[in-house]
């Protein structure tokens, strides 16, 4: 007899585990608030950013080994279930400091940024190299398109990629961490 998988801890332990994931992603997303001013934060997010595949990895296998039985299947679907709901409770957890980043740092960050810019484009043949990169645009204009867009927007976009990028992933781990029924047989 094949014992039927049981879905019915999925959300409740996606939620929990989801809350770790979305901390991570804050850790992280912590890197990018200062990389301006300190590059090597920069590496240091690259380099978690690096590393989310293996705690994902982890998260649904430590799911599938302690909450779902061993005696049941582990489908490919289940596990992109719960990576995929890993994700999303993540996510909408992780918008909270992209909106403050977008919204208050963001704009502080481009005046200093800005500056910097305008310092580097009075050296020779810099300003004809920078306009011919961006189409014959110029510096102001290319900061006045980016800063029009509105800071939700850009909240929207983060949560989506994530979405997106972890439905990938979860699919590439729930793959690896399939497992078939146990037949168990009765003996008379």
């Amino acid at each position: 007899m094949v014992q039927i998988e049981d879905k019915g801890k999925l959300l409740a332990h996606s939620a929990h585990a989801g809350l770790y994931l979305g901390l991570y992603f804050i850790l992280k997303y912590f890197c990018v608030f200062y990389t301006l001013r300190f590059p090597l934060l920069g590496m240091l997010y690259l380099l978690l950013t690096a590393v989310v595949p293996f705690v994902v990895y982890r998260q649904i296998r430590n799911y599938r080994d302690r909450v779902v039985s061993p005696r049941s299947s582990f489908s490919v679907f289940h596990g992109w279930q719960y990576g995929m709901s890993l994700f999303i409770f993540a996510s909408i957890l992780v918008s909270v400091s992209h909106y403050y980043y977008h919204a208050f740092l963001l704009p502080d960050q481009m005046i200093a940024f800005s500056a910097q810019i305008d310092q580097t484009l009075r050296q020779p043949g810099i300003r004809e190299l920078m306009l011919q990169m961006t189409g014959g645009k110029d510096w102001n204009t290319i900061l006045q398109e980016f800063m029009a867009v509105k800071p939700i927007s850009r909240v929207w976009n983060d949560l989506s990629m994530n979405v997106f990028w972890g439905a990938i992933v979860s699919i590439i781990c729930a793959l690896i961490l399939r497992r078939p029924a146990l037949e168990i047989t009765n003996e008379n």
